[in-house]
Parts: structure tokens; sequence; C-alpha cells
């Protein structure tokens, strides 16, 4: 079934007797509604107002078109207006607008006021529904309006299941039988998404999913679904749509007995795709054994072998056209470091980067690989961290503390490798300071130094906040949590005012932080965490989970910078740009920073004066005469610091 609302305003209704329209109204719902004549579509006006007229509208199949519906509603309202001497439907019939609705949505225009005063008895208009309306209803969305043509980065279908979707259908009539259902494996929620968008996009081309309607249930919905016997309304009538379930370990029966309205009541007419971990092995074995009547194709961003990674670098190759050996592929894996796993992404990422800095280098442009070379070897993550670490300007405490840090771990890297008794340690530290003060500047630093020293396995920094990490249900914030645990792998991860995530209104902010908790020891060998923002705040986000400050190894205090230290900022940031300081900068510069409060931006706050100056300079170029701006173009004066802020 299929639900929308319907809007169509009728100035001439305006001169009518309103009481006698709805009267009129009520009598066509027989008709239109209720009607015996085998039509699938079923109208009923749910608000006449002196000018307006709101109606709603069934299809009682799996697909159908907003012309289509329109085509049936005019014949609705063509009768209703007749009735009142009403004639020119025509100069309104093309302004009405419809849209399509869940069926939640559908359901609460039968609460309204309007309708209510309108249909006193609506049982027999709910029971064309095939629900009960006091009975629990799940939330629905609307799939996007489907195109033919959708481009994917990568697929994850496995190709003989693709094949068989793409066969369709013998027969094409409206009962949309689903002859198999899926098991996604996958703990990456950005993944998840891309397999779950690959997937709806491949049955709807087959039309195989002919409805837009979708449900989505989780371990949120699991209290309401065994306080109505696991029994969901919007099951009934979801022909031709799809049903996306979340499961977890926990709840994993009950989620799937609600999937399909208790076994016994599945009829075949909507798509099933469970959501499980990719470890849950034990909730799989679940599922399977509860529906035994109709198979599982489990799709997984699978983990390849050696063999089966240098088979599916040949693969990718071939789809790009490019013609490489065996030898090609293990070379690429070597230079990627050799592992005894490997991903799909994984696989792409390292045939791309082969293939723009290696394989068109050497065909099309060798001329550029010297400078190709160079430019890898100059990178970034291999420029000497430590070197960038002491060049910073000021936080003397901070770089002797942060040395000492790197210090201990290099040294019990060392006792590991003389003794199997030596247990890793966490490695997490809190960072606190006002803004400004380079906190994640170094803690952008301190993830290289610690690659370098071949205490993290990759050394980049992953940096999130509340935001990032707190969903909108239940449920979802465990899972997106681990999934940036998952991706900081070998790296810092990096939780900006980490404080934010203590919120006495929102139960979603202390599910976070109890499974950082729990993932700060999960992965305490190959993940370091750093927790940033103000001192008092961070001292009091320590105190709201028992298990937090036992697993933080250092705490890290960045003082304010002083008044030297920012006007040294400001020549690094002027030298960096190619601009000379005037003999009185420092004079106005310093000015500037007395009348403001520094301990608000702190480097922050010289960044945005030196981008000021850089204004006012310019300002004064243009005004000067043409023969005196060559000599005033890289340097700032004392002038260009002073006055109100452009």
């Amino acid at each position: 079934m299929q639900f929308f609302k319907g809007l169509l305003k009728i100035p001439e209704l305006y001169y009518r007797d309103k009481d006698a329209v709805q009267t009129t109204a009520k009598t066509l719902n027989t008709k239109y509604w209720l009607h015996e004549n085998g039509s699938r579509y079923h109208i009923l006006a749910s608000e006449v107002t002196v000018n307006r007229i709101t109606f709603i509208t069934m299809y009682e199949g799996g697909e159908t078109s907003i012309e289509d519906v329109r085509e049936n509603c005019e014949m609705f309202i063509e009768e209703l207006c007749s009735a009142h001497g009403s004639q020119h439907l025509d100069a309104y019939s093309n302004q009405m607008k419809i849209t399509e609705i869940t069926l939640d949505s559908f359901c609460n225009l039968f609460s309204e006021d309007l309708l209510n005063k309108m249909y006193e008895d609506k049982s027999a208009i709910m029971g064309i529904l095939h629900i009960d309306n006091t009975k629990f209803v799940c939330k629905e969305e609307l799939l996007e309006p489907f195109s033919n043509y959708k481009q994917f980065t990568r697929r994850y279908l496995d190709n003989r299941e693709l094949m068989r979707i793409r066969n369709g259908r013998v027969r094409s009539d409206s009962i949309v039988f689903q002859p198999v259902h899926y098991i996604v494996l996958e703990n990456n929620a950005e993944i998840l998404k891309q397999i779950d968008d690959e997937l709806i996009y491949e049955l709807r081309k087959a039309k195989r999913i002919v409805s837009r309607r979708c449900i989505h249930l989780s371990e949120d919905d699991v209290f309401k679904i065994q306080q109505y016997g696991h029994r969901i309304q919007n099951l009934n009538n979801l022909d031709g749509g799809i049903v996306f379930v979340d499961v977890s370990s926990d709840s994993v029966n009950d989620l799937v007995r609600t999937a399909y309205s208790e076994t016994n009541h599945y009829r075949g007419r909507y798509a099933v795709v469970f959501h499980v971990n990719e470890d849950d092995e034990k909730s799989v074995e679940k599922i399977e054994k509860t529906c035994r009547l109709w198979p599982f194709f489990i799709i997984c961003n699978k983990r390849l072998g050696r063999r089966d990674a240098i088979r599916q670098l040949l693969e990718v190759a071939k789809s790009n056209d490019i013609d490489i050996s065996r030898k090609d592929c293990q070379e690429i894996l070597k230079a990627n470091g050799i592992k005894n796993e490997y991903t799909f992404d994984e696989i792409n990422d390292m045939f791309r980067r082969w293939m723009l800095t290696v394989y068109n280098i050497e065909v099309y442009h060798p001329q550029y690989r010297e400078m190709i070379e160079q430019y890898y070897s100059s990178d970034a993550g291999n420029a000497d961290g430590l070197k960038e670490l002491d060049e910073l300007i000021g936080l003397r405490d901070v770089k002797e503390l942060c040395r000492k840090i790197i210090s201990f771990y290099e040294v019990q890297k060392l006792r590991r490798v003389f003794s199997d008794e030596i247990e890793n340690i966490g490695m997490h530290m809190v960072f606190t300071g006002n803004p400004g003060t380079a906190k994640t500047t170094v803690a952008r630093l301190m993830a290289r130094i610690l690659k370098q020293k071949g205490i993290l396995s990759r050394g980049e920094m992953i940096e999130v906040g509340r935001a990032d990490l707190v969903g909108k249900y239940v449920g979802w914030t465990a899972k997106t949590v681990k999934d940036y645990f998952h991706k900081a792998k070998g790296n810092v991860l990096f939780i900006d005012e980490a404080y934010s995530l203590v919120d006495d209104n929102n139960s979603f902010g202390t599910e976070a932080i109890n499974t950082i908790v729990q993932e700060m020891e999960n992965c305490r060998n190959d993940v370091v965490v750093i927790f940033a923002g103000y001192k008092k705040e961070m001292a009091e986000f320590i105190k709201a989970n028992s298990g937090l400050e036992s697993r933080i190894s250092f705490f890290v205090d960045f003082p304010d910078y002083s008044g030297d230290e920012l006007f040294g900022i400001l020549k690094y940031l002027a030298k960096k740009d190619n601009y000379e300081l005037g003999d009185d900068v420092y004079e106005k510069f310093m000015a500037n920073m007395e009348m403001r409060n520094t301990q608000n931006g702190n480097g922050r706050l010289v960044r945005n004066e030196f981008e000021k100056a850089k204004l006012r300079q310019a300002q004064r170029i243009m005004g000067m005469a043409k023969k005196r701006r060559k000599e005033a173009l890289f340097t700032l004066v004392g002038q260009d610091f002073g006055g109100e802020a452009i």
C-alpha cells in the first residue's frame, strides 16, 4: 500500500455552505473510500474549509505514480464541487499539491480534530487498512525517488546474487514475493550505508521493491514490540516495501519475530535486511534458526588473505582497463606493508595510489617521476615530529612532559621485546587548557611521533566531538563510538570538548562515555585516546565515569601564552606568509592584546589579528601612489594592527 496527502485551494467554496460541503464529503466516503467496484484507489476528504479541501489517498498496491493519484482525486473533487455548483475545477486542478506520506503520518491525520468532526465513526475507515489504530504503528521513512542511473564507488554484492536480482521476476503481477532475505555483516556505519544503498538500488531496479515505504527496527523498539505481542501494524500492508533490522545480541529473538510479524503471519511481500556486527556469529545462527522457511544471503565487506588480496587487485585493475601481473600486485602489497588480512576498501585504496603515483607516471609522464618521489619522500608524515614539537613557540613544560611520555612508551616497547610477561599499558591522555593553546597541534604531532617510534602502526589523528559520537536513537551511539575506534586503530582518537558528552537530560551522552571507556580497554594496544577541553570542565568529566581515570595514563596542562610568546607566534605566521614586520608593530600588537582577553583565543586570536592586519595593509597600499606600492607589498606596519577590526 502507498499513502498520499493532497491539498487543493478552491476559492469558489467560500460562497458555499461549509457544513453542506462536509456532509457531501461524508457521503462520497462510501463511494470513494469504502467502494466495492474493484478500484485500488481509496480517497477520503479529511478537511473541508471555506476555500480548501485536504484529502488523503491510499493505493491498495505496491506501486503507483503521483499523476495516477491526481487523476483519481480529480474525479472525487469534481463530484464534490459539482454537487455545490462549482463548475471550474480545471482552473484549479493544475495547482493540486500531492505528496507521498508514510503510514504513521497517514494515521496521524485520523487523530486531527477536524477529521474527528467529519467522521464520528472511524472504525470502517480504518478497517480497510487492515490495522487496528489502537495498536503499535512503527515510525516509517520514505526512500528517495528512484533513479535508473546511480554510480557506486565500489560494489559489495556478490556477482552471483547480483545476477539473480537483475534477472528479475518471471511474472509481473502486483504481488511481490521475496525469494531471499539478507544479512549484512559490517561494523562501520559508513560502509553499512553504502551496502544498503547498493542493495536497495538493485532490488528497486528489479522491481523486487516497488514501494518507497521503509521501516527501521532496532533495540530501542523492543519494549514496545514486546508490549504489543511482537506485532507491528505497518507490516500488514507493507507490500513491496523493505524492513531494516539493527540486531543486537541481547534482543535478536525479539527483533526477528517482530520483523516477520511473528513468523507464521509473514506472507513474503516485503524484504527484510538484518544488520549484524561482523563478529557476531551467534546472532546469525539465531536468525537462520528462527527463520527456517526462507533462505538468507550474507553480504559483508569481507577480509581477504594475501592470495585473495592479489586476486582482488587483478580484478580492480581489470575493471580499470589496466593489465598488471601478480608480481605487480605483490609489490603493491609490499609498498603498503605486508599483512595477513585486507578489506576491499584497503585493496581499492592501494590500487588507486599505485595507479596515480606509479603506473600513470611510468606510462604517461616519466618526466615527473623524480618530482613525485621527492614529494612523497618529503610527506608531512615523514617529517621529524620531535623536531617540529621542539620548534613550537612556548609550551616549555608541555614539550618536556611529551618527551617523557614518548620515552616511557619506548621503554615499555623494549621491555616487551625481552619479556612476554610485560602487559600492554593504556596510552590514553587528557589535554587541558584554554582555546588556542595548541592542544590539537600537539596531539597531531604526538600521533606522528608515536608512529615514527614504532609505537602506533599508522600515526594519524581522528578528531571527533559530541555531534560525531552521539546518535539520534538508543543503540546508535554505541555502534557509532565503536566504528570510530575501529577507524582509529593505529592512530590517535582526539575527542575535543569531551565534557560536552556529560548531559543529565540525554542518556545518549552517558551511553557514549560508557562505550568509550569499554573501547579504551579493548583497543589499548593500538589506539591512543586524547580527551581535550577546559581544565575545570575536564576534571568534572573524568569524575562522570569511575572507569575513566584508571584508564588515563597522563594529564597534560597547556598554559596560556605570554605576551612575548604571542608576538613570537605572529612573527612565525608573518615569515610563513612572506611578510616582514615593521619596528612599530610590537608596541601596537601588544597594546591590542592587552585590550583583549587572550585566554579566549591565545594562538587563534593572533592568527585572527594577523589576517585583519593583512586586510588593513591591502587597504593602505591601495590608497598609495602606484610608484610607492611595490616597496610596501611585503611589510606590515603598526598602522595595520590598529583601529577597529574590519
